[in-house]
């Protein structure tokens, strides 16, 4: 059964883009456990929906899966690029993972969907869907229902995991995607905010580097990798937010690390050194082309509370900024939670960083059983 014919059928997961992200949400989502509840979708068994045959994807699929994804991003002009390694982790065992592709008569993938929720211990599962239909296909509706199948078996998998617990899903769909959001919200989902995407010219005057005294910016360092790590969850608990990272998802994040581009900012005004904040930046360069710049990417920034308000943060963008501009890059770019109550857009806006694009987070509850 169709519901609503789209003309983007496409909503964009980038889970390992943000690892940082997976469980930063948690402390908002009480939110979605208080509104009104949807019924629930009517069963969907895919089988030959739009005249395709449906099955579970695997690793052995990634090429296909690329390639298609590749020719969704062209055709609806993404402002990025979805490796083939970042394909391939979309299998990772550190999921719990159901998938289904749609394959034409000629064994072409033309569709496909993803239920995935981190093996993570946490008070809470949260199952991303992720999914896309080739251009070509749009008139034939198959997003309704592959959308519909996901949303029931998230359900499932949440129920069959933590009974008790329960949960809930989570949505990304990029702006502009208006008949994607309006499907959502008659599934019940609610807005959790907009991760807005901004970019800095690192061709105009640069803010000044400059740090208190007791304050010293020291180039990144494999030595305090793990107390960096614990001061990210700190910085993040600080601010209202629930920043749990485990080793292996920090070490995935570290993977794109530019180390001549990510700072420390050390408290050495007593014998132990201790971390007063951070910058980690990456590139991404298979979104240049996409983005029509090139550009270093800001992955995280955090000040932990004692040396907030002392231009910390400021100097670590400087740094991190200025170290871009060396190696030739034309912009930084960085992420910016419109509900972060640190109001860490304001502060970028205030040194030139801009808009240029966003994504709104749907979260729909999946409530626990009654004891």
């Amino acid at each position: 059964m169709s519901e609503l014919r789209q003309e983007s059928e496409t909503y964009s997961e980038r889970p390992d883009r943000r690892p940082f992200f997976v469980l930063r949400h948690l402390s908002r989502l009480a939110d979605a456990r208080r509104a009104e509840r949807a019924e629930l979708p009517e069963p969907c068994e895919l089988l030959t929906v739009g005249g395709l045959t449906w099955r579970t994807l695997s690793r052995e699929d990634t090429d296909t899966l690329a390639a298609l994804i590749s020719h969704v991003e062209t055709s609806e002009r993404a402002p990025f690029r979805t490796t083939r390694a970042e394909v391939r982790e979309l299998f990772d065992p550190g999921y719990h993972i159901d998938s289904r592709g749609g394959y034409d008569a000629e064994g072409r993938l033309r569709a496909f969907g993803f239920v995935r929720i981190p093996r993570l211990d946490v008070p809470v599962l949260v199952a991303t869907l992720y999914g896309s239909v080739d251009p070509e296909m749009r008139e034939r509706n198959i997003g309704a229902d592959l959308l519909r199948w996901q949303i029931l078996r998230a359900r499932e998998m949440i129920m069959s995991l933590a009974p008790h617990g329960g949960g809930y899903l989570q949505v990304i769909v990029d702006e502009g995607q208006r008949d994607i959001k309006d499907l959502l919200t008659r599934h019940g989902f609610i807005d959790q905010g907009e991760i807005i995407q901004m970019r800095r010219s690192l061709t105009e005057e640069l803010p000044a580097a400059d740090a208190p005294s007791h304050i010293r910016i020291e180039p990144w360092s494999d030595e305090l990798d793990d107390a960096v790590r614990l001061a990210h969850e700190e910085a993040f608990s600080q601010s209202g937010g629930d920043s749990m990272v485990s080793v292996k998802e920090w070490g995935r994040a570290r993977a794109a690390l530019v180390p001549e581009w990510s700072f420390i900012a050390l408290d050495r005004s007593s014998d132990r050194a201790r971390v007063a904040g951070y910058v980690l930046a990456s590139k991404w360069e298979e979104d240049w082309d996409a983005l029509g710049w090139s550009e270093g990417y800001i992955e995280a920034i955090g000040v932990l509370e004692e040396w907030r308000g002392q231009g910390v943060a400021k100097s670590l963008l400087s740094h991190s900024m200025r170290a871009m501009r060396a190696d030739s890059m034309e912009y930084a770019g960085i992420d910016a939670d419109s509900q972060n109550p640190t109001g860490a857009q304001t502060v970028f806006e205030l040194i030139g960083f801009e808009y240029t694009h966003a994504t709104t987070r749907y979260v729909l509850d999946v409530p626990p059983l009654e004891a």
